[in-house]
This record gives structure tokens, C-alpha cells and sequence, in this order.
């Protein structure tokens, strides 16, 4: 099975605009040359063109005047990264595919490739609703990074880092409306408690949708969305190596049916021989007819509040950074899959061939980092840290045809993830220019899933070590041209499946990522052009297998599928071509192919259905 998909965007940006693919610099209005970028995303600040591996980078300037609004704007415009609302906003783990790497999981305790950070916190949930108008920067890092960012980020991670309070009062809003009933606000404002010591920053958005389904049952249009979102930080300096920043969010989300939801099993075109999925672009229906009168089996609401406290001391060049993070998502969702719009209190003559999904998850976690960087400013550069995360999940699950015969019944798991690691890195030159730097990453994984309903217990438990390292060679030809060449090691989780599947676990997927790049600046620092080619070799791939039991059921499972590689050719540019005109460009190539694929011959009509074959994309800013 095998995959190509190339995707390429052009933006013209006039009246010094800056573009939404704003990929390694940001327009300096004031003059003819781009405006450098600082990231941290090797964790110490480096300018967007010395840092040896591929970045992506929108900053709060750049999202605010381009229009981006959530996650799926930023992936438009980064190459390498292909996004597909399949599931509405419920949970991205099936919508992020990063160079071809994505997951397919089934499993109640399964792991996105890729994980989402907050002001330096591993993020358990979705962010694709995250709220951007409080954001200072995002970036995303393509490549393998468990070394420095540990668990769930074989394929890449992406930072969002949010606005810090300032010492001076500021704020902004914004206003906008479209169609389909479309309406988003927000609001902030910084300043200062006690000047040079207290600041603080709050931010409040609405983003609201229509629907887009017309729903005969109640006249309506369904499968709207709507988010409220607030934050508050706090930034103290008690002295002048001392800062610490707590920030507190909490937003809601509140959906009707994602798209897939309206499609009717029969129209599956997924798995041959049994069809539980649908793969392609979802037919657009005239009208449906679902139940909204019971609020537990219509849409999804997912609310969930975080709160981080980051604090650094510098002291004789050396920084000790400590980063805490807690974290409380509730998702509940639910869906009338009869599409007959049946009124039925639970056990009143239920119609056999009714069937409804009703699903409530809450989830918790907590995590400490602390990391002690070396002076910068040396030929010999370090950093080391360790790291403290657990999660606990305790899910209620409803899948069942209205007689509780056909398929399913109450199911109730929980499960708990413990992680505990150390890191470090150093980086040398070797040479003035010719610089060699060494990750890595030990980390433990202990994992437990309990399903106590089950007659005489379900209670599993395991552990997982792992060393992933990094490797990166980078050469610095002239002050604006920089090579580079890295290995390095990525790994995902392994898990429990529910009882009654033909295999009980699944185990540790095992990425080797290999890159060569360059970044370079031309004319004064009016032109920019970074490309990259990237090979990954993927054992122990997790994949979904679907069986039919012998009531007729459907059940899916995990399991290891064996061996598979992508790889492929990334190309970002931006020129300031005068004071009002400037021009980004990107472009992507990706093949993804299975090696060794055993025992699924059922997958031949899945891989490569959830990005199109060849896509391009073309925008102008005015």
C-alpha cells in the first residue's frame, strides 16, 4: 500500500500584510528586510533560522493580521501537515497527520503520534479549538522530538506559547461575522498590579457556527459549534533573575454531530469485508432526521480547565526552570445513529433496529519539569532535566442497538498513566561554524486500564522503557546560510484493548526519523528559503483490525500491523519584495508506504484515503 500526497500554497501579501504561512520570519513593516524570530523549540531561545531542524513559526502579529483562528488555519499553511476534520472537534488524535504519520487507533487507551504543548505542558486533549487570539506564538516541529519532549512525539510537537502580562497597559479586541451564523469575539488586556514587579493578563473569546445539516425532527439546522474560552495569568519579578508566570484557562465547547456522524453505516467504503469506516469526503445530505430531544445521545460538549505555573532563576549565566501543569478535561458525547428520529424513553418498546451512542469521559493530569540550562554563550552548551506526568481516565460508554441484544450495553473503564524521565543535551563546536549536538531521552511508561463491570474483573497493567536519542550535525557555510543533518529516535506507547478482543495488548510503536535541510537568507535578509528531505522507517505500527463476532457484531482492536517508512521533500520561502508587497510560499511531497503488513488484507482500500492523492492550495492578502 502505498501513498504520495504533495500540497503547495502561495500567499501574496500587499499593504504590509504579513502572510498566514509566516514560516520563519515576520514582515518588518518599517523597512524592506524580514524581522527575525526567536523560538524555544529546542527549550532555550534561538533565532528561527540557526535552530538545526524543520520549524514552522506564526507569530501573535502574523495570526492576528492573516485571520487564523484554531489549529486547522496553522495547518493549512505548514508543509508537511495535513489536517482533516473527520470527528468534528472532539479529539484531533485521527485529524493530524504529520510527513504521512498518523493514527488509526480504536483502543479506549490509545496515543496520538504528535503531542500539543502549553507554555511548556504536555496537553492530553484536543486543542483545535484553542483559542489564538491569546497565543504569542505557535510552533511546530516536524520530526521525531521524544529526546527533548519525551512521550507521544514520534512524528513532531507543537508549542503553543501564550501571551505573557506586560508592564505596560495594553489591550485589543476583535469582532467578526460570516456565514452559516458565524460569529467570533475577543478581548484582552495586560498591565501592570504593582509596576516593575505584578502584572497580569486576561483574555475572553466566543466563537460561534450554524449548522449545515437541516434536521427534519425539529426544523433545524444542526451539527453547529460554539466555544467560550477565558484566561488569566499573573507574571511576577521579585528579582531581576527571577521571573514566575501562572496562567489559569477554562473553555467550553458545544457541538452538534460532527459531519461523519450523518452518514449511514451502509455507505462505508472502508475494510472490505465488514465496512466500519468511511473513507473520502463525506456526502453532503439534503436533510436528516435525528432525536435532539434527549440532550445525552445529541453532540458534544467538552469543557476543560488548565492551569501552569512557570518560573525561571537565573544565576551566573546557568537558568533553572521549573514548569508545573495541571489539567481537568470532562467530554460528553452522543450521538442518535438510527437517523429515524425515534421518542423513546430508555425500556418503552425500543425499536430493534434503533441504535445510539452515548459516551462521557473525564480525565486528569498533572506534570512537573524542572531543567537546568548552561551559559549560552560557550563552545560547550548544556542542559538537563527531569520529568514527573500522571494521568487518570475514567470513561462511561454506551454503544448499543435499542434491544441491548444486537450489540453492546454499558461499558465502564479507567485507566491511569504514570511517566517518569530524564534528558539531556549537549551541543559543541567543533569548529567555529561546524557544530555537533547530542539528545536524550529515558522515560518509563507505566499503564493500567480497568473495566470492573466485567464479569470477574478486567485489570491490566504494563510497563514500558524506552532511550530515545537525537543526533544533528550542523554547518554554518556563511552568516545566512546553514546545513544540517540529524537521527534521531521517536516512540509511541503501547496499550490494552477492551475484553473479548481476539488480542489483548498492543505494543510500543518505534520510529528512526532521518533529515537533511538547509536554511538560508538572501539580499540583505530580503529573502528567505528553508528545504528539507526526510526519511522515516516505522516498526511495531499500531493499526486498527475489525472482526465480526459471531452475533453479527462489529468489534475493533489494536494491534501491531509490523513495518512501514514515509518519506519526502518540505520547501518554505518568504521575500519582502518592498515597504506594501511581500510573498510566502510552501510546498510538500510526502510518500508513505507499508513494508511488512500482516494479516489485514481487509486495509487495501484504507491507506492514504484520509489526505487526497495531490492538493494545492493558492491565496492572496489584501
Amino acid at each position: 500500500m502505498r501513498r504520495a500526497t504533495s500540497v503547495a500554497t502561495i500567499v501574496l501579501c500587499v499593504a504590509a500584510i504579513r502572510c498566514a504561512p509566516a514560516h520563519a520570519q515576520s514582515v518588518d513593516a518599517a523597512g524592506d528586510a524580514l524581522e527575525e524570530v526567536t523560538v524555544t523549540a529546542r527549550k532555550v531561545s534561538e533565532r528561527l533560522q540557526d535552530v538545526p531542524i524543520a520549524v514552522t513559526a506564526f507569530t501573535a502579529d502574523e495570526i492576528a493580521k492573516a485571520g487564523l483562528t484554531d489549529f486547522n488555519d496553522i495547518a493549512r499553511f505548514t508543509p508537511g501537515i495535513n489536517f482533516e476534520n473527520q470527528f468534528g472537534r472532539e479529539d484531533t488524535t485521527f485529524n493530524t497527520i504529520i510527513r504521512g504519520i498518523s493514527s488509526i487507533s480504536d483502543s479506549a487507551l490509545s496515543f496520538k503520534p504528535f503531542a500539543n504543548f502549553v507554555d511548556g505542558v504536555y496537553v492530553r486533549g484536543s486543542l483545535e479549538s484553542f483559542d489564538l487570539s491569546d497565543v504569542e506564538r505557535v510552533e511546530i516541529l516536524r520530526g521525531p522530538q521524544s529526546a527533548l519532549y519525551g512521550r507521544a512525539t514520534e512524528s513532531g510537537a507543537i508549542n503553543y506559547i501564550t501571551r505573557k502580562p506586560s508592564n505596560d497597559f495594553e489591550g485589543a479586541a476583535a469582532v467578526s461575522f460570516g456565514g452559516f451564523d458565524y460569529e467570533r469575539e475577543s478581548l484582552r488586556v495586560s498591565g501592570p498590579i504593582i509596576n516593575d514587579l505584578l502584572f497580569f493578563n486576561v483574555n475572553g473569546s466566543y466563537y460561534s457556527r450554524g449548522g449545515e445539516y437541516y434536521n427534519q425532527f425539529n426544523g433545524k439546522s444542526d451539527n453547529s459549534q460554539r466555544t467560550k474560552a477565558f484566561s488569566g495569568s499573573l507574571r511576577f519579578t521579585p528579582l531581576a533573575d527571577l521571573v514566575a508566570t501562572l496562567r489559569v484557562g477554562y473553555s467550553r465547547d458545544e457541538d452538534g454531530p460532527s459531519a461523519i456522524g450523518f452518514n449511514n453505516g451502509n455507505q462505508n467504503n472502508c475494510y472490505l469485508s465488514v465496512y466500519p469506516y468511511y473513507c473520502g469526503v463525506i456526502p453532503t445530505k439534503q436533510s436528516v432526521d435525528l432525536n435532539t430531544a434527549l440532550p445525552e445521545y445529541y453532540g458534544t460538549t467538552n469543557s476543560n480547565t488548565r492551569a501552569s505555573l512557570n518560573i525561571d532563576y537565573g544565576f551566573d549565566g546557568f537558568t533553572l526552570s521549573s514548569i508545573t501543569g495541571w489539567d481537568a478535561t470532562h467530554q460528553k458525547t452522543g450521538e442518535d445513529q438510527s437517523y429515524e428520529a425515534y421518542l423513546f424513553p430508555p425500556g418503552e418498546g425500543l425499536p430493534a433496529d434503533g441504535f445510539i451512542d452515548s459516551y462521557n469521559q473525564d480525565s486528569h493530569a498533572v506534570s512537573q519539569e524542572l531543567r537546568l540550562t548552561s551559559p549560552r554563550d560557550q563552545p560547550f552548551r548544556y542542559l538537563a532535566g527531569v520529568y514527573d506526568y500522571y494521568e487518570t481516565v475514567a470513561t462511561q460508554d454506551v454503544q448499543a442497538s435499542f434491544d441491548l441484544i444486537t450489540y453492546g450495553g454499558l461499558n465502564y473503564y479507567a485507566s491511569t498513566v504514570k511517566n517518569i524521565a530524564g534528558f539531556a543535551q549537549a551541543e559543541y563546536d567543533i569548529v567555529h561554524d561546524l557544530t555537533f549536538s547530542a539528545e536524550a531521552r529515558w522515560q518509563q511508561d507505566k499503564i493500567s486500564y480497568d473495566q470492573p463491570i466485567i464479569p470477574g474483573g478486567y485489570d491490566r497493567q504494563s510497563t514500558y522503557k524506552t532511550v530515545n536519542p537525537r543526533f544533528v550535525l550542523s554547518y554554518r557555510e556563511t552568516p545566512d546560510v546553514l546545513y544540517y543533518a540529524s537521527a534521531g529516535k521517536g516512540t509511541k506507547p503501547g496499550g490494552f484493548n477492551d475484553p473479548f478482543t481476539p488480542q489483548d495488548t498492543f505494543a510500543e510503536e518505534k520510529l528512526w526519523g532521518y533529515e537533511l535541510g538547509t536554511k538560508t537568507e538572501w539580499f540583505e535578509h530580503r529573502i528567505l528559503a528553508n528545504a528539507d528531505i526526510y526519511y522515516n522507517r516505522i516498526t511495531n505500527l499500531q493499526v486498527t483490525q475489525t472482526v465480526a463476532l459471531a452475533s453479527g457484531a462489529l468489534e475493533s482492536y489494536d494491534t501491531n500491523a509490523g513495518r512501514a517508512h514515509t518519506e519526502g521533500f518540505e520547501f518554505e520561502a518568504a521575500a519582502k519584495v518592498n515597504s506594501i508587497l511581500s510573498v510566502r510560499a510552501t510546498y510538500s511531497y510526502n510518500i508513505a508506504k507499508y513494508d511488512d503488513f500482516q494479516g489485514f488484507q481487509d486495509l487495501c482500500n484504507l491507506a492514504g484515503q484520509y489526505t487526497p492523492d495531490r492538493t494545492s492550495r493558492a491565496g492572496r492578502r489584501t
